[in-house]
């Protein structure tokens, strides 16, 4: 990870975590930028976020959607609704 190393442009620090993390709330409403790329549809919510966080969604899932043609829709890891 880029931001990770000792370089003029990276020197952050780098959390990495997954869903079965024990103290991911805890975690992610330090963090002042998340990648969210779990794979689990709107998995991330506001609950778990600080105000003012940057997200970036990465995530990828198909939901099934009765109201749409092919039956699903795609949603990604995180519920920008909540």
């Amino acid at each position: 990870m880029l931001l990770s190393q000792k370089r003029d442009v990276g020197n952050a620090t780098v959390t990495l975590v997954h869903s079965r993390t024990k103290n991911l709330e805890e975690i992610t409403k330090e963090a002042d930028i998340i990648v969210a790329a779990l794979g689990k549809a709107e998995f991330l919510t506001g609950d778990m976020v600080k105000d003012g966080v940057t997200i970036i969604d990465v995530g990828i899932t198909r939901v099934k959607d009765d109201t749409k043609k092919r039956g699903y829709r795609l949603a990604g890891d995180v519920d920008f609704e909540s």
